[in-house]
């Protein structure tokens, strides 16, 4: 969760998160906008709004509009975009797979593959960026390890491994091409769009039942509660030694 380092802030991002869950998360969004197009978006902390992000060539622009307004918050805001030509068209709580430019989210595997979806085991999760070269870096899953310090996405060499950190379950990698080729960001919208948030700071300790934001390669953006800690689950399709969620939409 991207959020203030103050408490006030903290309390600021987690009712924006909440709104954004009552508007956009499973069924809710039938609720206030029904029939329309299923829509993506998310709370947008640099603007301390929650943004609709719903596509402009459905042929429902006066509707969203009309919808939007009769909300009568203005901590939401609608922003209309324009699908990529080319690019499969996914709804974006359901996303099946995340590719480039999903910098915060591409298939990786340790082999290179031919079947690469049949044998995928992890995805990249946050970029980092090195302070004393500034130098990026990409990151997976430290139980994601199979032997091999080379990785690849869609049949190509992604990085190779810079070092392990079990006690936190990661991985950074980098690429030796390119010391420049991971941004710095996380993409956040579905498939179609560029819609990315960047990272602002960790949060050391958590708790059962707090509220965290995520965005999964199966799943699309949610946000979901911490169910355990200091335990180990593996529960297809995600896993995690730190904690586990459960998701609510």
């Amino acid at each position: 969760m991207a959020g203030s380092r103050t408490q006030a802030g903290l309390s600021v991002s987690v009712r924006m998160l909440a709104l954004a869950d009552r508007l956009l998360l499973g069924q809710n969004q039938q609720k206030w906008a029904p029939g329309l197009t299923q829509a993506s978006g998310g709370w947008d902390d640099d603007q301390n709004r929650v943004i609709i992000l719903a596509r402009n060539d459905a042929g429902e622009n006066s509707a969203w509009t009309e919808r939007v307004s009769a909300l009568h918050d203005d901590r939401v805001r609608l922003q209309l975009f324009t699908p990529k030509p080319g690019v499969p068209l996914v709804e974006p709580l359901g996303r099946l797979t995340d590719h480039e430019p999903w910098y915060g989210g591409d298939w990786l595997h340790p082999r290179a593959i031919t079947a690469i979806y049949n044998n995928s085991i992890c995805t990249s999760g946050f970029n980092w960026k090195l302070w004393s070269t500034g130098r990026y870096l990409g990151s997976t899953a430290n139980h994601c390890y199979q032997g091999t310090d080379i990785w690849y996405h869609n049949k190509q060499v992604y990085g190779e491994i810079l070092d392990r950190f079990p006690a936190v379950d990661t991985m950074l990698i980098q690429d030796n091409s390119n010391p420049y080729a991971y941004y710095a960001a996380v993409w956040v919208g579905p498939v179609d769009t560029d819609v990315s948030r960047a990272v602002r700071g960790i949060k050391t300790s958590y708790a059962v039942g707090q509220l965290v934001a995520f965005s999964g390669s199966r799943s699309g953006l949610h946000t979901a509660h911490i169910t355990h800690t200091r335990e180990n689950f593996q529960r297809y399709p995600r896993r995690c030694d730190g904690w586990f969620f459960r998701a609510d939409g």
